[in-house]
C-alpha cells in the first residue's frame, strides 16, 4: 500500500543531497526546490482525494524549526552506509503520481538522485571489503 503523507518530511531528500539540516534547506537558495517538491506532494494527495490541512510549506517549516539543526535522516543513513527511506518517501510519491498521471519531476529527480548515491556507496563498500 502506497500512502502519500502530509509532506512535512518531503525536504529530507533535498537535505540529503546538499548535506544540510532541514532548517538550512528551507533558509537557503534551494528552498524553492523543497517547496516545489512539497507542492507536488500536495498535488498527488489532491488527486487521491486527500485534503491536506493547512499549507504544506508552513508545516514543513514548522517541522524544520522544531527539529532545529537535526540533519536529514537520509543524510545520516548515507553517511553510515545504510539504505535510506527514499523509496517510502519520494519513491511512494512518484509511484502514486504515475498511477494518477500527476507530474512530479522534482520528486522523481530527488528519488533517482538519492538512489544513485545509495548505489555508488554500495559499490564503494563492496570494493573496499
Amino acid at each position: 500500500v502506497v500512502r502519500v503523507g502530509e509532506g512535512e518530511d518531503a525536504p529530507q531528500a533535498v537535505g540529503e543531497l546538499v548535506g544540510e539540516c532541514l532548517v538550512e534547506v528551507l533558509a537557503r537558495a534551494h528552498a524553492g526546490l523543497a517547496l516545489h517538491q512539497l507542492g507536488e506532494v500536495a498535488d498527488v494527495a489532491k488527486a487521491k482525494g486527500i485534503h491536506l490541512p493547512g499549507d504544506p510549506a508552513e508545516r514543513a517549516e514548522a517541522v524544520a524549526k522544531a527539529t532545529g539543526a537535526n540533519r536529514a535522516s537520509m543524510l545520516q543513513d548515507l553517511e553510515r552506509g545504510v539504505p535510506t527511506e527514499i523509496a517510502f518517501l519520494n519513491g511512494a510519491v512518484v509511484a502514486e503520481a504515475a498511477r494518477r498521471q500527476v507530474p512530479t519531476p522534482v520528486n522523481e529527480w530527488l528519488w533517482r538522485s538519492v538512489r544513485a548515491r545509495e548505489a555508488a556507496l554500495s559499490v564503494r563498500t563492496r570494493l573496499s571489503a
